[in-house]
């Protein structure tokens, strides 16, 4: 999966694509699958996305500096629920590091 803002996006909306790998003899191909939009989630900084405990996760900041850091989950990365608006506040767009089949998820932002 990767998120990111369309350029032909005024709003700076975060668009989710995911792709689809395959195996074909000792190669392995990623086919574009769908792109869903991510409602509310409107950012021109870094984000975060990562997989764990079952539920795809974004974490973005707001257009401007100072803004909170958002989280959203998704089951199956097309229709997304804000988690929180708040979890503080950041001059820059938030990293994370997450633990694909554990409970280890770290979301890093600037304080």
């Amino acid at each position: 999966m990767v998120a990111y803002v369309d350029t032909s996006n005024s709003y700076n909306q975060v668009s989710v694509r995911r792709f689809i790998n395959f195996q074909s003899g000792n190669r392995y191909y990623a086919l574009s699958g769908s792109t869903s939009l991510v409602s509310n989630a409107y950012t021109s900084e870094r984000i975060a996305l990562w997989y764990a405990n079952g539920k795809f996760w974004l974490a973005l900041r707001g257009s401007s500096p100072g803004q909170s850091i958002a989280v959203y989950s998704s089951p199956d990365s097309l229709t997304w629920t804000a988690e929180s608006y708040n979890v503080g506040t950041s001059p820059i767009g938030p990293s994370a590091v997450g633990y694909y089949t554990g409970s280890i998820n770290i979301l890093v932002y600037a304080n």
